[in-house]
C-alpha cells in the first residue's frame, strides 16, 4: 500500500517570498540549508506518512470543513527570528497578526486529522515560518546567527486565503512539494 508524506500549510504571497529569498541570498552562512523560495510556507499540521486512501479522504474532509466552520482569510505578519534546538537546528521567523484565528484553523485541521485516525500531533502549535536548518557537522557556527540579525522583514505581511494539503517528497537537494488539495478560506458555500 502506497504511503504519502504530507502536511497542511498556508502559502505566502509571491511578493513576500521574493523578499525573503533576497534576504536569504544576502545572508549566506556556511553550514546552513536555507528554505527554497518556492517551498516557503507556514506549516499548520504535519501528518507524516499516511495511506493514499486516507490522503484523499482527509483532503476532502478539510476542504468541506473550512467553509462549514467559516474559516476566514487570515492577515499575518512576520515577526522576529528565533531558533529551535540546542545547539540551534532551525532558524525561524515568528508570526503576528491574526494568530488567534490561525490557532483555531490549526485546531480544526487537527480535529479532522484525529477523525481520520491520525495520532495527535503531540506538540504545541507554534506558528512560524522555517527559514533554514543548521548542522554543526556541515560547519555551522552558532555565533553566525548574530550576522543574521536584525531581521529586516519584521512587520511585512500577507493575507492567507487558502490552506493547502501538500505532499512532501524528500530528495538529496531538499524537499519537493506538490499540492494535493487546495482548501479556500472564506465564506460558507452559497454565501457572497
Amino acid at each position: 500500500m502506497e504511503r504519502v508524506r504530507c502536511f497542511f500549510c498556508l502559502p505566502l504571497a509571491p511578493e513576500l517570498k521574493k523578499e525573503i529569498a533576497a534576504w536569504i541570498a544576502a545572508n549566506r552562512v556556511s553550514g546552513v540549508r536555507w528554505a527554497a523560495e518556492a517551498g516557503l510556507h507556514v506549516t499548520l499540521r504535519f501528518c507524516g506518512e499516511i495511506p493514499q486512501a486516507a490522503v484523499r479522504a482527509l483532503g476532502a474532509r478539510v476542504k468541506d470543513l473550512l467553509p462549514e466552520r467559516r474559516a476566514a482569510p487570515l492577515r499575518l505578519t512576520l515577526r522576529e527570528t528565533g531558533t529551535f534546538g540546542r545547539p540551534p537546528r532551525v532558524l525561524w521567523a515568528g508570526l503576528g497578526g491574526d494568530t488567534a484565528a490561525l490557532e483555531r484553523l490549526n485546531a480544526l485541521i487537527e480535529g479532522a486529522c484525529r477523525e481520520a485516525g491520525l495520532p495527535p500531533d503531540g506538540r504545541k502549535f507554534s506558528p512560524h515560518l522555517t527559514l533554514a536548518r543548521m548542522d554543526a557537522s556541515r560547519g555551522f557556527d552558532p555565533a553566525a546567527l548574530d550576522v543574521l540579525r536584525p531581521w529586516k522583514l519584521a512587520g511585512r505581511g500577507w493575507t492567507a486565503d487558502r490552506a493547502i494539503f501538500m505532499r512532501s517528497r524528500l530528495t538529496p537537494t531538499g524537499p519537493r512539494y506538490e499540492p494535493l488539495t487546495v482548501c479556500r478560506l472564506g465564506t460558507a458555500a452559497g454565501e457572497v
